[in-house]
């Protein structure tokens, strides 16, 4: 028995860029596309968003206590921030 329904029915809305970015960048947040969630949240549906993993949360820990020491990070803690950044990116990516 196949329950899904057919979607046969499109919503057409004007909304400003910068409106549709926010709602892409949630979207992709929550690991749908922008139709999936649009739909959810104006049903009220539950939206899941993963946490950030926990060694993202400490990077960022890291660059901001790199960045509070000095008010203006010198070269040594550019240099860290950019390898504190990277393992940032790297993590989100993978």
């Amino acid at each position: 028995m196949n329950t899904k329904k057919s979607k046969s029915k499109q919503l057409h809305i004007s909304i400003t860029e910068e409106d549709l970015a926010q709602i892409d960048s949630k979207a992709q947040r929550a690991g749908m596309n922008r139709s999936e969630y649009v739909r959810h949240t104006a049903l009220d549906h539950q939206i899941e968003i993963p946490p950030v993993p926990t060694e993202v949360l400490n990077s960022l820990c890291n660059i901001s206590t790199l960045l509070n020491k000095t008010g203006k990070p010198d070269p040594k803690s550019t240099t860290q921030i950019k390898k504190e950044v990277d393992s940032i990116w790297q993590l989100l990516n993978s």
